[in-house]
């Protein structure tokens, strides 16, 4: 995780305010102290495998906070009506940050067509 790279990006992106670039390390604490700890209690087994709406999986092969070989072994377990695991070569944690790009094309290609597939009723 290039970290120079991601808040350079924040701080750039047109979409965020001044206050958004303030609140951005608060929110990295927040999730350090609250969420973080809340989620290594979840067991997403508990679930079960079966879903009723499409699954993406958007996968960094460098992640070091979600493994990817854990999330591999859980995506083949899982039953849904239409699910993909999409592989960002050059990523950690962040594929959105670290390969924007690609991020946004699969988005377009993959997830796009069955929005608008599911708002035609189809």
């Amino acid at each position: 995780m290039n970290m120079r790279r991601l808040l350079s990006d924040l701080l750039s992106a047109p979409e965020y305010s001044l206050a958004d670039d303030f609140s951005f390390p608060r929110g990295q604490l927040f999730s350090l102290e609250i969420l973080i700890p809340q989620g290594w209690k979840v067991d997403l087994t508990q679930l079960g495998p079966d879903f009723r709406v499409p699954i993406f999986f958007f996968e960094g092969r460098y992640d070091p906070f979600a493994r990817p070989s854990l999330i591999w072994s859980w995506y083949q377990t899982i039953k849904a009506p239409h699910k993909e695991f999409v592989w960002f070569e050059s990523s950690g944690h962040f594929p959105f940050f670290e390969e924007n790009r690609k991020f946004a094309d699969e988005l377009f290609q993959r997830v796009l067509p069955l929005a608008i597939d599911r708002q035609d009723g189809k």
